[in-house]
């Protein structure tokens, strides 16, 4: 743990967050969960719906949003959260959707101090919502490329886990930070040998369910393999029915969103980690991104990976030998890959051994908490 001096008890550091669930991998249990451990007092303002609660010591409330349409939330989202935010008088508030950026900005000018959190590369990823026309979707990434650059110029901080925003935003804000979603290590009873050929034959996939996580490639590769395929997560029913057409859907079982200690039980159960991911510009295009947690995850939790052959997973896989990848959509090279690990069970079980490794060694939150830690402190300080 960091040390801090006595007055940092007295910090209060507000996350305040639009479309996302409060128990957030990396908002609630790395960046909220880590604050605490810094010692400052810890708070959520949500849109979600749900009843305020405290957890872990973690006060969260809820606004009483008149909204129910996604759109109308977009456009009205400042107005909604001021007045709770205000109440809140946090010492720092910490911003996780884009409909808030304009809400920081009136948080600045009450002397508050504000960080931003760049979940997605938010231009890039507006140009590849194929639910809006091209031309309209030109014109929308535009102008939200230049409502960000505008406002968080004038932010204190600016943190990502996609190395191409943080540089990005650098040409704008000196004070940007690459915070990665690396896995937190726990201690745990790692699967013998035997125990793990037992399970082998178990892929998994956790998190939302897309077309661009090749779902529908992933069941077309495992189509006369016997295996099963876990999914833990949610999904659309437009994907779901898409996926109950193909012939392996026999193979799927669904548990739908577990909780952060369910999920360590679900991942303790199988063999195999599926992260096939399509080339998207919100993720760097084929460089890749360290913001896709559930990667870190399969390793931490000792098993081999089978993900998309982005450059910056390429050299993860080949520095530690923990995992193949695959051309995301090539079925051939996913049904190869997987009938690699499932013929050679000896490798496989390296390939999870080496993975844990990694995670131990470089690929952890704990080493990226000291990262978040200095950041937090540069702009207290300031």
């Amino acid at each position: 743990m960091n040390s801090v001096n006595s007055d940092v008890s007295k910090i209060h550091v507000c996350h305040v967050l639009s479309g996302y669930h409060r128990n957030d991998p990396r908002i609630f249990h790395r960046q909220c969960k880590s604050m605490l451990s810094f010692g400052y007092s810890v708070s959520i303002i949500t849109n979600d719906g749900l009843p305020d609660e405290i957890v872990n010591d973690i006060y969260i409330k809820c606004i009483n949003s008149k909204y129910s349409s996604r759109a109308i939330n977009l456009l009205f989202a400042k107005f909604q959260f001021i007045k709770l935010a205000i109440e809140m008088n946090a010492d720092v508030y910490q911003l996780h959707s884009p409909e808030l950026i304009s809400l920081g900005i009136a948080l600045k000018k009450r002397g508050k101090k504000v960080i931003y959190d760049a979940h997605e590369d938010m231009p890039r990823h507006i140009l590849e919502k194929h639910w809006i026309s091209m031309f309209l979707r030109k014109i929308v990434s535009t102008y939200v490329e230049f409502y960000m650059r505008y406002y968080l110029k004038k932010y204190d901080g600016i943190i990502s886990p996609h190395q191409h925003v943080v540089d990005d935003l650098l040409t704008i804000n000196n004070n940007v930070e690459l915070i990665t979603n690396f896995a937190r290590v726990k201690e745990k009873i790692v699967a013998s040998r035997e125990q793990f050929y037992k399970k082998l034959n178990i892929l998994c996939y956790s998190g939302t369910c897309y077309l661009h996580s090749n779902q529908i490639q992933i069941l077309n590769a495992i189509s006369d393999m016997k295996v099963c395929y876990w999914i833990a997560g949610s999904i659309s029913p437009n994907l779901y029915r898409e996926m109950g057409k193909n012939k392996s859907f026999e193979k799927v079982k669904f548990f739908g969103r577990l909780s952060w200690e369910k999920l360590d039980d679900f991942y303790s159960n199988c063999g195999i980690g599926m992260v096939v991911l399509d080339y998207k510009m919100n993720w760097g295009g084929k460089k890749g991104t360290y913001a896709v947690n559930k990667m870190f995850e399969y390793m931490e939790a000792s098993l081999p990976i089978i993900c998309s052959d982005y450059e910056m997973w390429k050299e993860v896989i080949e520095k530690y030998n923990c995992g193949l990848y695959v051309e995301p959509g090539n079925v051939d090279q996913i049904s190869k890959a997987i009938h690699f690990l499932l013929s050679n069970p000896d490798q496989a079980f390296k390939m999870g051994q080496n993975g844990r490794k990694a995670v131990i060694e470089e690929y952890n939150w704990e080493k990226v908490e000291q990262k978040y830690f200095v950041f937090c402190s540069k702009i207290l300080n300031q």
